[in-house]
Parts: structure tokens; sequence; C-alpha cells
């Protein structure tokens, strides 16, 4: 399962984000240094732990989405770093803030307590000699955040209700078709998703790991990110969005408690090592962290219940 037809390839230009090229070189971490970080966590867990590669975050830290003071989720590559920090720290929420933040909330960091470094992006104008036009430029800015389990917060207080993956489906609106045809898929022509009926699959987990995982591919069409470009096939492509789809639906079941693998994975992760380039591994990353983010603002838009309670 997890087919995509026809064939596509995946093209997202992310050169804008390079914004360290613009700027002065300096001994602080870069955007590259970054997004290196994050993906190095990954490709390790993946090369020495195979298909079981979300297992080495299988320690006692929450597995929830991480959330902001504002109760939306992070966006992006953030999203991602502080999903990677909650288990290898042992962290118990997914809420997280800055201490000035958690000052204002009545929330005191413990001592000893090392934040998070998280980033976004600036951008300005600059004028330039002999030219009419501005040249719009990015930087790179760092903060850091920390997790509510990091503060004096009682329990309670951290205590969040398990998300239900109904109110994910339905805020995303995609079209979801079921056959009963042992294939699923998604449909970049028609724009659809082709799921088996559930009674064809093992269990009800494994119907819904295989949802999410085309539910990240739909993301992937010109009326949404835009990451496919019809008649182009090449190995390294399909490789690249199976990796995005991977990595998103993977962090998307630990969010909403699904623990069933997908089938066929050996051979795309098989793929992904030989057929991507370190360039492409990184790209990959960035793109799941995008798809991840535009799931999740849907899910933000249709529930914004859970809040910080001194």
């Amino acid at each position: 399962m997890g087919e995509i037809t026809p064939i596509w390839a995946c093209f997202v230009s992310l050169n804008l984000f390079n914004g360290d090229n613009n700027m002065k070189k300096s001994n602080k971490p870069t955007y590259n240094d970054f997004v290196k970080e994050i993906v190095a966590e990954i490709k390790l867990a993946m090369q020495e732990d195979g298909l079981k590669w979300s297992s080495r975050f299988d320690l006692n830290g929450s597995f929830q989405l991480p959330l902001n003071s504002k109760s939306e989720h992070y966006s992006g590559l953030n999203l991602i770093k502080l999903w990677i920090k909650q288990s290898t720290l042992n962290l118990h929420s997914n809420q997280w803030a800055t201490f000035k933040q958690l000052k204002s909330l009545g929330f005191n960091v413990l001592k000893g307590e090392k934040g998070t470094t998280i980033g976004y992006f600036n951008f300005y104008d600059k004028e330039v000699e002999g030219q009419d036009e501005k040249k719009h430029l990015a930087f790179f800015k760092r903060y850091s955040v920390f997790n509510l389990s990091q503060t004096d917060a009682k329990s309670e207080v951290i205590k969040i209700e398990q998300p239900d993956i109904q109110d994910l489906i339905e805020s995303c609106g995609a079209e979801i078709q079921h056959h009963d045809q042992g294939r699923a898929f998604y449909n970049i022509t028609r724009d659809v998703i082709k799921l088996p009926n559930q009674s064809l699959f093992d269990s009800e987990e494994g119907y819904y790991a295989t949802l999410l995982h085309e539910l990240v591919h739909w993301t992937g069409h010109e009326t949404r990110l835009g990451r496919f470009e019809r008649g182009v096939n090449k190995n390294t492509d399909y490789a690249k969005e199976e990796l995005v789809a991977e990595i998103g639906a993977t962090l998307l079941c630990r969010h909403f408690g699904i623990q069933a693998p997908l089938e066929n994975h050996a051979s795309y992760l098989k793929g992904w090592m030989t057929e991507l380039s370190e360039k492409d591994f990184e790209e990959a990353v960035k793109l799941a962290g995008k798809s991840l983010t535009w799931l999740l603002r849907k899910l933000d838009q249709k529930d914004s219940t859970l809040s910080y309670a001194a």
C-alpha cells in the first residue's frame, strides 16, 4: 500500500529559506545547522533501526505534536524538533513556551533546566546600488522555549486528552473513496485518496495508518502545497515523496495513538537510503514539516479548546 498514481515528481524549491547565505559569516549556528541537526537524528534512526526507526523515540515523553502558548501547533521543522525533544528528554507535556510567556502564565522554569532552540524567518528589503528594485532577503532568528514539564506546573495542568483522528479527517476535507481492491493510493489527477474498505485491513489501526500516509501525499496537490509536477518520472523524486509521507504519517500516528506499521515499507526504506542524497533527504524532512503544518492548521482552526491553566 502507499502507492501514488500517476507517477509525479517532487519539485518544491526552498531556496528562499537559505537566509544564511545572505548574512555575514558568524560563529552562531545557522539555519543549515538547524536543519542538519534534525535530519541527522531521523536518518541515524532509519539507518540503525530500519522499519522500526521511530521506536528510537519510544521513551517516556509525550508523543503528541507540540503546541505553543496559544495552544496552536508549531510549524515546519520546529514541530519536528520539539517532538523529538519531548521523547529524547522524557518530557511528558507537548506544550511549550518561552521563559517570558511561562512567567506571564504563572509558571517558573525549574532550576537546571535548559531551553530548546527553535527559530523563524524575518524578511526585509535591501536597496542595491544601481538597481531600482530592492532585494528581498531573509534571516533566521533563533530563540529558546521550555516544555511545560520543565516548570513547576502541577501534573493535572500537564495532562492532555487524547486527540481524535476523525477531527483531522473532517477538518482537511480530503475526498476519500473506498473499494474492494487491496490497494491504497493517492490519485493526483483526480485529487482523490483510494483506500480498501476498512474490513479488508487486519486492524483499525492499520486502516488509519494507511489513511494518514495517503493524506500526507494528498497535501502535495497544486491547490495545496504544490509538490508535484506531472510527466516527470525519477526514482529520486519518488523516494523523496515517500520519505515525506513516511515522516509525516509516523508523527501523526504517534499523535493519535496509532501503533500499526504500514505494509511494504521495506522496499521504501531501501529506496530512501540508496536513491537520496544528503540534500534530497534534508529537503524531504523540510517538506514533511510543511505537510504536517498544513494539516494541523486545519485541525487548529477546528478545535482550539486546549489551553494552559495555572
